[in-house]
């Protein structure tokens, strides 16, 4: 990773454990960041957004659990559009589109409440969703927020065993994770689980897959009597990463499922594993094909050009923010 990235020291630490309140997390899910450089966090375990800065200074929070306006039901996705929208996706609950300028957030409106969008990115003014099932799993919704188009086939799932009705409908329920690159006029289509990685254009056409290797993915099986059962999977992609113009970084990460018996924080936390490794794949962006791997260096998610922030686990929830750049064309 090193060859193609320049991680720089912490700059800012979120989180702690020794004080309640707004620095102390029980489960850091969604994160994004608006235009002028605000930090919106969401917490699973309160159900409340939490605002920063770069150098980690709380500015504010917004929400509460509930199903009324302002109220969130598992927050698990962040998207800004850059501008003054900011979306947060809610685990089956629809989208929530929140006017977000600095530390000042306003509910707007709720919308897919019926429909299970299970990610969402924005580029360019456009807003794309992803959905489960047997159709097209990418939505393109207008202003109004009705779907105007769709594309992408089904992603096939690992089923063990002699499958049933309800084996089958269980893989397919979770879309694709989306992301959107705006300055590559690319849309990445993610299953997480799996190791695998679609590109498209934004006509829809889909330029190329990826699997990668030696992944330990998620397996769905059949129950006598009909049920259907999920083993999580020990492997998933945890961040893509455009890099320049030619490369993709693609992030895995392996869980200690073990790890997670009997385990208690917060009131309310929902736990999650501990990631015991990373590997980096460096992708052609233009091809999918694998370039090199080599071992990752922590949780990394992009919040801008030149800002990651390191997701830690142990011994509590919190972030690091580090500033990077790219050594890549």
């Amino acid at each position: 990773m090193a060859q193609v990235l320049a991680i720089g020291a912490v700059r800012a630490e979120i989180g702690r454990e020794d004080e309640a309140g707004p620095y102390m997390f029980g489960s850091i899910g969604g994160m994004a960041m608006g235009g002028d450089g605000t930090l919106y966090v969401s917490d699973n375990a309160t159900n409340e957004i939490r605002i920063f800065d770069q150098r980690g200074r709380h500015l504010g929070t917004f929400g509460r659990r509930g199903r009324g306006p302002g109220e969130f039901v598992n927050p698990i996705g962040l998207v800004h559009d850059g501008d003054s929208t900011l979306f947060a996706l809610q685990s089956f609950q629809g989208i929530t589109e929140l006017s977000a300028r600095g530390a000042t957030v306003r509910y707007r409106r709720t919308f897919g409440t019926g429909e299970r969008y299970s990610s969402l990115c924005t580029m360019n003014g456009r807003l794309f969703v992803s959905i489960g099932g047997d159709s097209a799993v990418i939505r393109e919704l207008d202003t109004a927020r009705r779907e105007i188009r769709a594309f992408g086939t089904p992603f096939s799932a690992f089923i063990y065993g002699n499958p049933n009705d309800a084996a089958i409908r269980l893989s397919r329920q979770s879309g694709p994770t989306l992301l959107c690159d705006g300055p590559r006029a690319t849309l990445y289509a993610i299953r997480g689980d799996q190791g695998l990685l679609r590109a498209y254009d934004l006509d829809g056409r889909q330029r190329w897959e990826t699997t990668l290797p030696s992944f330990k993915v998620g397996i769905f099986g059949a129950q006598p009597g009909g049920g259907a059962y999920v083993a999580w999977a020990i492997d998933y992609i945890a961040t893509v990463m455009p890099l320049g113009s030619t490369r993709v970084l693609v992030q895995v990460a392996r869980q200690d499922l073990e790890s997670t018996r009997g385990r208690s924080r917060a009131p309310g936390a929902l736990i999650t594993p501990d990631v015991v490794e990373t590997r980096a794949y460096l992708l052609d962006a233009a091809t999918g094909r694998i370039l090199s791997q080599a071992p990752g260096a922590g949780l990394l998610t992009p919040l801008a050009d030149t800002l990651l922030a390191e997701r830690v686990t142990d011994p509590w929830p919190m972030l690091r923010l580090r500033p990077a750049r790219v050594r890549v064309p």
